[in-house]
């Protein structure tokens, strides 16, 4: 697919779910990013592999450099996960916390797009 087109991200997006097949893998995928999980640190990286060897197999190219492994605490589309939670991001709060009363429909509209963040 030729890049620039306004479909381009979520086509990428189903190719690389459809490579990765997660009907057998413990991992979530959005855009290009891939969190692979599970309940020890054996299994995740098994998934890891499993993963990675998926990639490969389709020409895929990671970035070592702008890959983490094995991790316990990640920041990731705005969010902290670390075991046994998941929190927004402490200066999206801030700024939600610090944003002034809206005084006219742009000012509101901005302010619900803000709040749909935190879904």
């Amino acid at each position: 697919m030729p890049f620039g087109l306004c479909n381009a991200p979520a086509h990428f997006q189903r190719t690389v779910m459809a490579v990765v097949d997660l009907g057998d893998v413990h991992a979530v995928i959005y855009l290009d990013d891939i969190v692979v999980h599970g309940s020890s640190i054996e299994e995740v990286w098994k998934e890891t592999v499993v993963v990675l060897e998926r990639l490969c197999r389709a020409g895929f190219m990671i970035n070592i450099k702008k890959s983490k492994f094995l991790v316990q605490e990640a920041k990731i589309l705005g969010h902290e996960l670390r075991p046994g939670y998941i929190k927004p991001n402490y200066k999206k709060l801030q700024t939600l916390i610090k944003k002034k009363r809206p005084t006219n429909a742009k000012e509101l509209q901005s302010l619900f797009g803000l709040l749909s963040y935190f879904r």
